[in-house]
Parts: C-alpha cells; structure tokens; sequence
C-alpha cells in the first residue's frame, strides 16, 4: 500500500490508494470477460425441453379481419396508463384490448360487455340499423374509445338519451338543440369518443364524413354565412411590410348564383348554379374587407375546384384580378385591368385550363396546362410567381412557365373563382377552398 511522509510520520496516500483499487477493479473486469469467453468455446450442453407459451392474440383468426368463432378479447400491447379514475389516480389497465362483444339484433342501452374496461376499440357487429345511447364502461374518466363498425348494419349513436341510459354513461355533442340528434357509423367506420369527467358525458371527437357531411345540425355549416370551417375557409400566412410581424388571415367568401352544399373527395365545398340565361353568373370570391394581394409579395396560390354535369359553353376565372370576371375572354375585356390565374372558356377554344395575366394593357395566356378538363372532376389549380415568373400547374403536373404580361408588383389584386353560362343553361362550380401564402400583405379595405 502507498505512503507519503506526513508530520506524524508515514501515512497511506489517499490518492494513489483510490488509484489502485481502480487498477484492482479493471483487472478483475477483464478477468471476468476471459472467463465468459472460454466458457462460450466450451462444447454446448443440450438444454432440457421446455413448453413454449402461446403468443396473445386470436390464432384462429391473425389478420383480425373477420369475427373468430369465439367472441372475446384480443391484445393489442401493454402495459399502458389508460385515463385515470374518479380519485385522480391512474387507472390499473394492463394492456389495451380490442373487445368484440356478440352481434346486435337491437337497440343498445347503458351498453357493457366483459372486457370493456380494459378496452381501447369496441368492435360492434350490428345486423341491421340500431341505436347505441350509452356505454357503461368504470375506468371512464379522461378515457378514449373507439367504435368500430363491423357489422352488416349501420349503428346510430344517439345524443343526450337520457331517458335510454344513465346520463353518466350517455353521449353528448353540439348545443341543447341537438339532444335525440344521431351520428350514423355506416359498416366499415371507426368514431373515436373522449369521456369528459366534467360534464360527465361521452364526447366525439373524431366523426367520419361518408355519403353525406354526417353533422349534426348545429355542427354543419350554414350555406349562408359560409363561416371560414369545415374545408369551407380561405386561409394565408404573411409578413407585413412595415412592421415585420407573422399573421394569419382567414376569410369567408362572397357566394353568388344559387348555393348548396356538397361532398367530395375534398371534404365539404360550396356549390354555385348560374341561371339560364345567357351571361348570368355565380362563384365565390373576396369577402368584405377585401383581401388583397401583390405580386412584389412572390405569392403562391393553391385553389381547389371541381366541374359541373356539363363543361360545354361556359367560361371560368379562377384568378387575382383588379376587377371581377366578366363574360369574356379577355378579362375584363380590355381597359387597364390586371390579373394572374386560370382560365377555361369553351368559346375560346379551351380544352384544358390555361394559364392567363393581364399588365394593365395587353392579356396573354399559356398553352395548355395538364389534363382536358372533363365533367365532375375536381382539379388543384397552382400559380406561383418567382421573381419576374408565373408558373402553372393542375393536379401537380409539370409547371409551365410564363414572363410575360405579368401585372404590375406593386398592384392589389383581389381573389374571384367565377363560372359564366354562355347558353341559355345552368352551369355549375363547386369551390372547396384556397390557400395563398406570400412574404408580404395588405388588408385592403
């Protein structure tokens, strides 16, 4: 052992001690390490025969795509924390299971079924249309459940029905106008529910769109207000030139021609109908405060859109104009407007959309941009402008390019998505929504 010379005489040396221990600790590391390795050269020993567990789930049915022969429980992983209870502390839930209870043949009140506690999806096979009003599950509080719809049925989950199921275990959604309201899951879809210890209420919070918008009145937007939700918005971020701050701004728009909603691939869109008549009109376009736009701004436009029964004798604006379309193909007909956008006219000869701009003196347009357009398709219309460029493109084809006849930069233009009948026929446009994004804005008035 190490010594230094100390005022008493020789003591032990701390610091060299608590080095060669270190050095002891090393050498019996690597000591060990050889003896595992010539232990793992040795010849094997043949170990006894040992009963290998089951893996969970369902063997009979491993895909889990269809109903096994014996209703239960499969798992799905474990363990989880799943809500808490009514004392705030984290309930005992050791894995989540998917829990399939035996068909309905009816309607189902303070619904439970063994495993539902422990239950993260709830597979329902309903045989014809019934009615779910409540789910009496313990473990409820802060608790996320899933119904999924199995069956050949579609299963209608009722709102505030009370006198169907304890309130506690009963759904609610939407204002006191919507009690008795229904949700309809058709065969094939999934609605996610959160329970609200507060109200003490299952709430929805995710809800399918299938065949129809599937919202309850107080929920689906009003064809007359057209408020900025529900794919129904136009929407842009944007810097402000003077004081630099980041902002967004949505809009509602101005509907014109005969309104009605509608469902496409795009989720929820507005409808507009022209009248029969010759030059009349209908579309969407800036609300009021206008919003307006310049190219200096280098904006990046995204408009979604989708025809009508018929693509004959009609002509469409989809554009930043000064002006609102009118019924020609030079918009807006000579003067000093200015604009950027999309064109589709049949009397000038369109078959596809073209790009189009306006200086204030001269329009040009751009050879054809993507696919013919045919009836009841829905098309993604992009314009971007890149220093002194606009580029073009439908449904994310290849960009065309174009320089000249660009408006002025410093020009405020206003957005308008407007379809003219040049017969004595209804034409029609949905407008699903838009989405512009620049470097700098103005909120004209």
């Amino acid at each position: 052992m190490p010594y230094v010379f100390g005022g008493s005489g020789l003591v032990q040396d701390p610091y060299a001690s608590a080095e060669f221990e270190q050095i002891q600790a090393t050498l019996k590391a690597i000591q060990e390490q050889l003896n595992a390795v010539s232990k793992s050269n040795s010849a094997p020993t043949e170990a006894p025969d040992t009963t290998k567990p089951s893996p969970p789930g369902d063997p009979d049915n491993p895909d889990q795509t269809t109903p096994p022969a014996v209703i239960g429980q499969r798992w799905i992983t474990g363990p989880w924390i799943l809500g808490v209870d009514g004392s705030g502390i984290p309930s005992n839930i050791p894995y989540y299971s998917v829990v399939k209870p035996p068909s309905w043949d009816s309607d189902q009140h303070n619904f439970h079924c063994s495993g539902l506690d422990n239950a993260v999806l709830l597979e329902a096979y309903p045989n014809t249309t019934l009615t779910l009003t409540g789910i009496r599950i313990s473990k409820r509080h802060r608790r996320i459940l899933g119904i999924y719809n199995r069956g050949g049925g579609t299963l209608k989950i009722k709102n505030q029905a009370t006198t169907e199921s304890s309130s506690i275990y009963c759904f609610s959604w939407g204002t006191t106008g919507d009690v008795g309201e229904f949700i309809e899951i058709p065969s094939g879809i999934v609605v996610w529910l959160l329970y609200d210890p507060v109200v003490t209420r299952w709430k929805l919070f995710a809800i399918p769109s299938v065949g129809a918008d599937n919202l309850p009145p107080s929920l689906t937007p009003s064809a007359s207000t057209f408020p900025p939700n529900y794919d129904w918005f136009a929407s842009r971020w944007y810097r402000e030139v003077t004081t630099g701050a980041i902002g967004i701004g949505e809009q509602a728009p101005t509907p014109s021609g005969t309104l009605a909603a509608t469902v496409g691939i795009e989720g929820n869109g507005i409808r507009t109908t022209t009248g029969a008549v010759i030059g009349n009109q209908a579309g969407v376009g800036t609300g009021t405060p206008a919003t307006s736009i310049q190219p200096i701004s280098g904006p990046d436009w995204t408009t979604i859109v989708a025809t009508g029964a018929s693509v004959a004798d009609q002509r469409i604006w989809v554009v930043w104009s000064t002006i609102a379309p009118s019924n020609t193909d030079d918009l807006p007909g000579g003067g000093t407007a200015q604009h950027f956008g999309f064109r589709f006219s049949t009397p000038a000869g369109d078959s596809s959309w073209v790009g189009s701009s306006r200086d204030g003196t001269t329009q040009s347009v751009t050879a054809a941009v993507g696919a013919s357009v045919t009836v009841n398709t829905t098309y993604k219309l992009r314009v971007r402008k890149v220093n002194s460029s606009l580029f073009f493109s439908v449904n994310d084809s290849a960009e065309i390019e174009k320089t000249t006849n660009l408006p002025a930069e410093t020009t405020s233009l206003n957005w308008y998505c407007i379809i003219t009948t040049t017969a004595a026929a209804t034409k029609s446009i949905v407008w699903y929504r838009h989405h512009c994004r620049f470097l700098a804005s103005e909120f004209a008035p």
